[in-house]
């Protein structure tokens, strides 16, 4: 799911879906990886945004991105 949003550079529903991905135990790490590969499919300019978004959302739930 995170993989659509992210080519339809759904900003809200990504920042959403980063809590509930969260909550369902996936790690940070593991959320980094879901950019990474969607970088050739999707495209510089929506991954971006998309990473800033995750940023985001990691960031008012008191996570620190690696990234």
């Amino acid at each position: 799911m995170l993989g659509i949003l992210i080519a339809l550079r759904q900003v809200d529903e990504i920042k959403y879906h980063v809590q509930i991905a969260l909550a369902n135990g996936l790690a940070v790490r593991e959320l980094e990886e879901v950019l990474y590969q969607s970088l050739p499919y999707a495209g510089f300019p929506a991954t971006n945004t998309a990473k800033n978004a995750m940023i985001e959302a990691l960031r008012d739930l008191g996570h620190e991105p690696a990234a």
